[in-house]
C-alpha cells in the first residue's frame, strides 16, 4: 500500500508540475499576444491620428486658397472701382472745366455789350 500510494503521489506531483508548466506557458503566450495585440492598436491609433493630422492641414490649406483667392477677388474689384470713380471724377472735372468756360465767356460778352470793362 506504501508503494502504491508514494506512486500514486509521484503520479500526481509529475501532472501538478505538467498542470503548472502549461499554465505558465498559457499565461506566457496570452501575454505576448496581448503586447501584440497592443503594439497593433497602438499602430492603428497613430496611423489614424496621421490621418487626422493630414486632414486636418488640407482642410487649412483649403481654407487658406479660399480666403487668398476672395483677397483677390476683392483687391480686383476695388482696383477697377477706383478706375471707374477716377474716370468719372476726369469726366466730372472736364465738364465742371467747360462749363466755367462758358461762364467766363458769357460774363466776357456781357461786359462787351455793357461798355467795357468792369471797375
Amino acid at each position: 500500500i506504501k508503494k502504491d500510494h508514494d506512486q500514486l503521489v509521484e503520479a500526481m506531483d509529475k501532472k501538478h508540475v505538467a498542470a503548472v508548466a502549461k499554465l505558465k506557458r498559457n499565461q506566457v503566450d496570452r501575454e505576448a499576444k496581448m503586447r501584440r495585440q497592443h503594439a497593433l492598436d497602438v499602430a492603428g491609433l497613430e496611423e489614424d491620428h496621421q490621418r487626422s493630422i493630414q486632414g486636418m492641414e488640407e482642410s487649412q490649406n483649403a481654407a487658406i486658397a479660399k480666403v487668398e483667392a476672395k483677397c483677390k477677388r476683392l483687391a480686383h474689384e476695388n482696383q477697377e472701382r477706383q478706375e471707374d470713380l477716377l474716370g468719372a471724377m476726369r469726366e466730372h472735372h472736364g465738364n465742371a472745366m467747360c462749363t466755367l468756360g462758358s461762364e467766363v465767356e458769357a460774363v466776357g460778352q456781357s461786359r462787351s455789350t455793357v461798355g467795357g470793362e468792369l471797375p
